[in-house]
């Protein structure tokens, strides 16, 4: 029996068909599996807001009249914060009120005849944010208060998250 003879170009074009079958066969052939792997992501820390107090307006007269002090509540930190509540307090010292010029106490005027009332409203501040806190401020009408005439009582502000 005698072989069919084939010209060049057949044989070419045989070799290369076989070639290019026989590489998607290897291409195509693959083993599936599966696997797990952990990994992590650190979580930031709450950081303190920035809180700065603007001037008195209004003066203050036993039992009749109020002042208010304006607080600007800054969120310093990396993240979204949300200031929630803010407690006022008159800076004292001894009993007596300690005054925002001087920072020192004044003999004989009592803090506790002085009201603070804060009014912020909870603020989700982001990055750099600000917010704006108003307290007002009373004087009772409790005693003598001549010591406490012409004096300017320090507030703080304590702001929670």
């Amino acid at each position: 029996m005698r072989l069919p003879k084939f010209s060049k170009k057949v044989m070419v074009i045989g070799a290369a068909a076989g070639i290019t079958l026989g590489a998607a066969g290897i291409a195509a052939a693959y083993f599936t599996t599966t696997g797990t792997g952990t990994g992590h992501a650190t979580v930031g820390s709450a950081t303190a807001f920035t809180v700065t107090s603007g001037t008195y307006l209004g003066t203050l007269y036993p039992g009749t009249t109020k002042a208010t002090v304006k607080f600007t509540i800054k969120n310093v930190g990396k993240g979204h914060q949300e200031a929630t509540s803010a407690t006022p307090s008159v800076a004292s010292s001894g009993g007596n009120i300690v005054t925002n010029t001087s920072g020192l106490p004044v003999s004989g005027c009592s803090a506790s005849w002085f009201h603070v009332t804060d009014g912020l409203v909870a603020a989700n501040l982001a990055p750099s944010g600000t917010t704006t806190d108003t307290v007002t401020v009373s004087m009772s009408t409790t005693g003598t208060q001549n010591t406490c005439q012409g004096k300017l009582p320090r507030i703080h502000l304590h702001v929670t998250k």
